[in-house]
C-alpha cells in the first residue's frame, strides 16, 4: 500500500491535535506525514485496529438516519430489561449480544431504544433511505 509518488495534503488540526501528533511522532520517531501514514496503513490492514479506532473516537450523540435505520457495526453487548425497556431503572436485566450487521429500525425498537444502545457502547451506522 505505498505510493510511489505522494500526494501534498493538508488538514486543519486544533492546537490539542497538533501536540497528539507531535507527541505520536517523537514516540514513534517518525515525521508528521509519518504517523499519518502509519495510522492509515494499520487501519487499512489491521480491522482490529479499525474497530478500536473506531469504537474511541465513536460520536457521544447518536448520528441521525433519515432512513430511520442503523446497522450494528461490530459484535457488542448491551445491558437490556427484560421487559424490554434498557436497563438503568430497576428490574431484571441481562446482557444481550447484538451481532454486526444487524439492521435497527427506529419504528420496531423506538428511539430512545437506540439512543441507550449507543449511549453504552454499540456502535450503530446509519443506513441511507
Amino acid at each position: 500500500m505505498t505510493s510511489e509518488n505522494p500526494t501534498p495534503t493538508s488538514v486543519n488540526l486544533g492546537t490539542d491535535d497538533v501536540q497528539q501528533l507531535d507527541a505520536l511522532a517523537q514516540r514513534w520517531k517518525l515525521s508528521r506525514s509519518g504517523v499519518v501514514r502509519r495510522l492509515l496503513r494499520a487501519s487499512a490492514s489491521n480491522g482490529a485496529a479499525l474497530e478500536q479506532i473506531e469504537k474511541a473516537s465513536r460520536p457521544v450523540q447518536l448520528p441521525p438516519s433519515s432512513s430511520g435505520r442503523y446497522m450494528v457495526r461490530y459484535d457488542s453487548t448491551a445491558k437490556i430489561k427484560m421487559d424490554g425497556g434498557i436497563a438503568g431503572a430497576s428490574g431484571l436485566w441481562l446482557d444481550t449480544t447484538f451481532k454486526a450487521g444487524t439492521v435497527l429500525e427506529v419504528r420496531h425498537r423506538g428511539l430512545p431504544f437506540i439512543e441507550e444502545l449507543h449511549s453504552q457502547g454499540v456502535l450503530l451506522e446509519p443506513l441511507p433511505d
